[in-house]
């Protein structure tokens, strides 16, 4: 678990560099194990944000579970018509 929490870290910072040119103001986490890696990014995520004057999103457990179904709800009846 480790090793991909450090890898996930890794791959914010350098898309948050590299494909926002450090502008983006918001970092949202949702989805994608972060209900199961939470303990072990968001310590190191919050010093990140904090760091560069960012907000953290981290979308709690209860929603983020919903989250895909309801998007692509959203995508299929609305977007896609």
């Amino acid at each position: 678990r480790f090793v991909q929490a450090e890898n996930i870290l890794r791959d914010i910072r350098n898309k948050y560099r590299n494909n926002t040119a450090s502008e983006a103001e918001v970092i949202a986490i949702y989805g994608g194990g972060s209900i199961a890696l939470e303990d072990d990014l968001k310590n190191e995520l919050v010093s990140f944000c904090k760091k560069n004057k960012l907000e953290l999103l981290w979308i709690p457990a209860e929603y983020a579970v919903d989250m895909n179904i309801e998007g692509l709800d959203v995508l299929a009846n609305e977007v896609l018509v």
